[in-house]
């Protein structure tokens, strides 16, 4: 469900740009042909690359979605795709609007038209900031960049302590954990990330891998602070 979020806000994002730019482009009207061309060409000249990284952001994090996807290994490096992807995506918007707007203000100072480019890149970067914010949460929140953790050193995942009651069974931790909203449950990589990121320590007693009991607590009571599906 959330994917959907990603797209609506993609969407959002594009119409709220196209709006901007095509009341700055209504707004050239006032200008002398002369300026106007350079003002269009100016623009132009970069506008090439502008568009490359949008198209080569929006890939690269499709990428995580696609079924070759896969190749990336791990359900974490999908989603650090999707970040810098999307990332990429925005940045690019952000930048050429704000070139645009120097070329403006550069050919035609303290016109209508110099407003408008102004107006429209302080919009766009909100936009792009916000859907940013989102993008930062929707990864952050599978590859627990926001899990609670109890050691200082992520690459650490083994928990001291010789208490038994502190563990419990791998079956059991897993059946706690199904508790946790549905995206979770459906991706098998999800407890690896844990794992990894040091938001579940383990450790191995008598040959078998126990789970922190503290941290399976901790992760159930995240149930409550998603927005549902």
């Amino acid at each position: 469900m959330h994917l959907y979020y990603l797209l609506g806000g993609l969407i959002v994002v594009y119409l709220i740009s196209t709006i901007m730019n095509g009341a700055f482009h209504d707004s050239t009207a006032e200008l002398d042909s002369t300026a106007r061309d350079r003002i269009f060409r100016s623009a132009a000249r970069m506008a090439w690359l502008w568009r490359f990284l949008e198209a080569g952001g929006l890939i690269l994090a499709l990428v995580a979605y696609l079924p070759f996807g896969a190749f990336l290994g791990k359900a974490n490096q999908r989603w650090y795709c999707v970040f810098a992807g999307l990332t990429v995506f925005c940045v690019s918007n952000i930048v050429g609007a704000w070139f645009t707007n120097t070329v403006v203000k550069k050919e035609a100072p303290r016109t209508k038209s110099s407003g408008a480019a102004q107006r429209a890149a302080i919009v766009v970067t909100l936009a792009e900031l916000a859907l940013m914010a989102v993008v930062t949460w929707y990864v952050g929140d599978r590859v627990g960049w926001f899990s609670p953790t109890t050691n200082s050193n992520p690459a650490q995942t083994e928990k001291s302590g010789d208490d038994s009651s502190e563990w419990i069974d791998e079956a059991k931790a897993l059946k706690e954990l199904k508790n946790l909203p549905p995206d979770y449950a459906k991706d098998p990589e999800y407890v690896k990330g844990l794992v990894s990121s040091g938001a579940l320590h383990t450790k191995t007693i008598d040959g078998k891998k126990k789970y922190s009991k503290e941290d399976v607590e901790i992760l159930k009571t995240r149930k409550n602070e998603k927005i549902p599906d």
